[in-house]
């Protein structure tokens, strides 16, 4: 985090993006159930639980009607959250490169304005060592890697407790 100077203000906002993602899974996931037994029973809808949900929202009563509302709905729930993990993805991997441009280019000025007898007490190659391999790696396998580990973990969790809320005996059995 000390390296990322400035630039962790950024992560506030990535977290309220994965927060994000983790929402769009949850209500895609908890659309999936509904939407196979609509498919699977269309004469049970109107006596479970979409039975007050379609009256209340003054939805069609035809079973074809509602099966083209229904799954368009879990299209565009997907349809965003892909897009959304997209802009995720572009989002991390700007900053990572970023993080890599910036980290160069301090290095580059601090090897510029050490005093020449100390600059002369290192190899050139360790230098360019430090600037190439080190920066790229701390770029791609700790700020990229990190922040695409915490996004899963989150959207991990949320799955784990909308399992956990509707249905427990399978979340206990997840967990042994």
């Amino acid at each position: 985090i000390y390296l990322l100077g400035e630039e962790k203000t950024k992560l506030k906002f990535l977290l309220v993006l994965f927060l994000v993602v983790s929402f769009l899974d949850l209500l895609g996931l908890g659309l999936i159930a509904p939407y196979i037994t609509f498919i699977v029973d269309p004469s049970g809808v109107k006596e479970g639980v979409l039975g007050p949900f379609i009256l209340k929202f003054g939805l069609p009563e035809d079973i074809l009607d509602l099966s083209i509302i229904f799954g368009t709905l879990l299209f565009f729930v997907f349809l965003v959250k892909v897009v959304v993990i997209i802009y995720i993805n572009y989002f991390i991997a700007s900053f990572s490169q970023y993080q890599q441009v910036r980290l160069r280019s301090h290095l580059m000025s601090s090897y510029q304005n050490l005093p020449y007898t100390e600059y002369l007490q290192r190899n050139s190659s360790e230098y360019i060592y430090s600037m190439q391999v080190l920066v790229e790696q701390f770029s791609s396998q700790v700020v990229l890697t990190g922040l695409r580990t915490i996004g899963d973990s989150i959207v991990a969790f949320a799955i784990f407790l909308l399992l956990a809320w509707t249905n427990g005996y399978a979340f206990s059995l997840l967990v042994v």
